[in-house]
């Protein structure tokens, strides 16, 4: 990496506000400060991107902060080593907080951060740039090389991710044992989703010896921390006995939190849980709500959806709408329709003539 010239990564925060000669007051010093904190602690938990966007607009909407005005205030700050200010103002262009998206110059907040800064926020986005080829092109040596850097000083996603290298062969070659010691290190230090990886290596035997009470503690760790994943995983346990003694109503508890926490394969589950009365009182229409949350993003919702509308369970009979979310399972991921219809042609959900001769009604 030594080839690469810090000098051809510098920003000019010029280019993009006219307000950064301008001295902040205190009050909207404070406002950045403690927006960078939300911004390192949500990172350092674990949870998606996704969130951590929902986390900041979260945190903007409560104190009636205007996200342009801020991103604005944030350019003042790109000098200031104390916090994660470069990482932060590039994850805002990435996502449009307060300003339109542009990957472009996310991307060279990140390489600036992180080769002039050695801020670990940005050496962690700019490896996943790199392994995503997302603004940059895609370079799996160069995302590893930037991972390992953003791991080095207990930077909990920064070990999550280069353990997540280490697993795939992703820039370096393929090596559990190191893998299991970076989720490891990075579950010590509050990544949950790296206790979710802890469980499944040792669930499945990934590379090391299975080792289901394991992978049922490194659930456990996770669910308990608030990780809608783990608590999938957790209620995946104690539905089928793994690691533990099987126990219905522990399982629907946990698949219940991890669904109303937005996990949209829990979603399902726990339609599935309230279809077959598992842990819970059988109520169809409890199912189909569920089926309908997940539905919106999971092919696996949408098959459940479909089946609920052909049978009549939860909901009116409704052939075209059992039909049409049929079909978007099959857009969604064509194998999940497969298994679809050979499961209604057996029970006899679908008159398979109806959608042959009718699909424009669907």
């Amino acid at each position: 990496m030594s080839s690469e010239s810090a000098a051809a990564w510098s920003y000019n925060i010029h280019e993009t506000s006219s307000t950064t000669s301008i001295p902040l007051t205190e009050p909207q010093r404070k406002i950045i400060e403690q927006l960078a904190d939300v911004f390192a602690k949500q990172l350092n938990t674990g949870v998606s991107v996704e969130k951590v966007v929902k986390y900041i607009y979260k945190f903007l909407y409560a104190g009636d902060y205007i996200p342009k005005q801020v991103f604005d205030y944030l350019q003042h700050f790109l000098s200031d080593k104390e916090k994660p200010y470069y990482a932060l103002l590039g994850f805002c262009y990435e996502f449009g907080i307060g300003t339109k998206v542009d990957l472009d110059k996310a991307v060279k907040l990140y390489q600036q951060g992180a080769a002039v800064n050695g801020d670990v926020y940005s050496q962690n986005f700019l490896g996943l740039r790199f392994l995503d080829g997302m603004g940059v092109q895609r370079d799996p040596k160069k995302a590893y090389y930037w991972l390992k850097q953003s791991a080095r000083i207990e930077f909990s996603t920064g070990q999550y991710n280069l353990a997540h290298c280490y697993q795939y062969g992703i820039g370096v070659e393929k090596n559990i044992k190191k893998s299991l010691f970076w989720y490891t290190k990075s579950a010590d230090n509050g990544h949950t989703m790296a206790s979710c990886a802890i469980g499944h290596i040792y669930r499945y035997g990934i590379g090391t010896r299975k080792n289901e009470m394991t992978a049922f503690e490194s659930y456990r760790k996770s669910a308990e921390a608030g990780s809608e994943h783990g608590q999938h995983n957790i209620a995946d346990c104690f539905r089928l006995g793994i690691g533990c003694s099987p126990d219905p109503e522990k399982a629907f508890y946990w698949e219940k939190k991890a669904a109303m926490g937005g996990n949209t394969t829990a979603q399902c589950g726990l339609s599935s849980f309230y279809a077959y009365g598992i842990g819970t009182k059988r109520d169809d229409r409890k199912a189909v709500y569920w089926y309908r949350r997940a539905a919106q993003e999971e092919s696996l919702g949408q098959i459940g959806l479909s089946a609920h509308y052909a049978n009549a369970r939860g909901t009116l009979h409704d052939i075209h709408e059992a039909i049409r979310w049929a079909r978007r399972s099959k857009e969604s991921y064509p194998i999940n329709h497969l298994f679809l219809r050979i499961g209604t042609m057996i029970q006899g959900f679908f008159n398979d003539t109806l959608i042959q001769e009718n699909p424009k009604k669907a």
